[in-house]
């Protein structure tokens, strides 16, 4: 088995294996073999796994990932960290996870009032604290593999676990923000979240999207290096998506798109080849860039795509706007 070299604070030694994820995906008919070919070569911090591009659903699929993603998760300290850090080309930039904490606090705020609230794979629990800070829901729990930040999450009061147990049933609303697309048994792990949430509640799954305008159309490589990554091992398409739900025998749900980031972040891609822009520019004004959001949006082109599972499903989506 290969070894490669990762620099997450200090020098780890990881191993690769076949992404399982494909397997499953082969095995039940969502992929074919023969669709599979390799789009890139290397995501940010493993040079030695290609990107795979399914020719039928637009999907990328990693061709392998690391071998224990458990413990990776559990021992990985920049989920811990009190910095908003994420690895690339073996150097740490700072993120702000918050800034969407917040937006998808107000996105959902009114439909949370006093329910009960599950965040799988919670992280830090930047979602769950601005719940609780806003006295939104105070009845609110989180997943999360990270010993230390379910420690820290613990000792603000939020009852954080390690996995599915005795104290997690019977949810209102339960999300995944930014999660699913690490989950090499998305499949099973769907089936249990459904298990322990109410007949009448939802689900709702945020994701980046396979099809975002900056992968498939710009041609900007240095994007591409950026942007594929280790960890996550699967970017959805909307085909793929709805192959999955319909085995599950899903039919109550809404696939939805949102664009996170500015024309600005865009444009200085195109002219600088890095990421920052939404910081570094203000060249396009709130107007503008609510036109160009909408239309990746509209084209389905935008960065981010939500699925939200239950009955009022349609209600709920209508939430999700800039």
């Amino acid at each position: 088995m290969k070894k490669v070299k990762i620099f997450i604070h200090n020098i780890v030694v990881m191993k690769l294996k076949k992404n399982p994820l494909i397997d499953l995906l082969i095995t039940n008919n969502f992929v074919s073999n023969n669709d599979l070919e390799i789009y890139h070569k290397g995501t940010r911090d493993i040079k030695e796994i290609n990107v795979l591009l399914d020719t039928n659903s637009g999907s990328l699929i990693l061709e392998n990932c690391i071998e224990d993603l458990k413990n990776y998760y559990d021992e990985n300290k920049i989920y811990s960290s009190n910095k908003d850090e994420t690895l690339v080309n073996n150097s740490l930039i700072n993120t702000e996870p918050l800034e969407d904490d917040i937006r998808r606090v107000e996105m959902f705020s009114k439909i949370l009032n006093d329910k009960k609230i599950l965040d799988f794979g919670c992280g830090k629990g930047g979602f769950l604290r601005k719940i609780k800070e806003d006295e939104i829901s105070n009845n609110i729990f989180g997943l999360e593999l990270n010993k230390k930040n379910r420690e820290k999450i613990n000792q603000l009061g939020i009852n954080c676990y390690e996995t599915i147990d005795e104290n997690l049933y019977e949810f209102d609303f339960i999300f995944l923000n930014h999660v699913f697309e690490h989950l090499e048994n998305p499949i099973t792990i769907l089936e249990n979240l459904f298990k322990i949430l109410k007949n009448d509640g939802h689900l709702i799954i945020e994701i980046p999207h396979g099809n975002d305008f900056l992968i498939k159309n710009s041609e900007i490589v240095s994007f591409k290096n950026f942007t594929f990554w280790s960890e996550h091992i699967c970017l959805y398409t909307k085909p793929l998506m709805k192959k999955i739900l319909s085995h599950l025998k899903i039919k109550n749900y809404q696939i939805s798109f949102f664009q996170r980031y500015c024309m600005n972040n865009h444009f200085y891609w195109f002219k600088e080849g890095k990421p920052g822009g939404n910081k570094k520019y203000n060249i396009f004004n709130d107007s503008i860039d609510k036109s160009y959001k909408k239309n990746l949006i509209n084209t389905e082109k935008s960065d981010t795509m939500f699925i939200v599972i239950g009955q009022n499903y349609s209600e709920i989506s209508k939430l999700i706007k800039l």
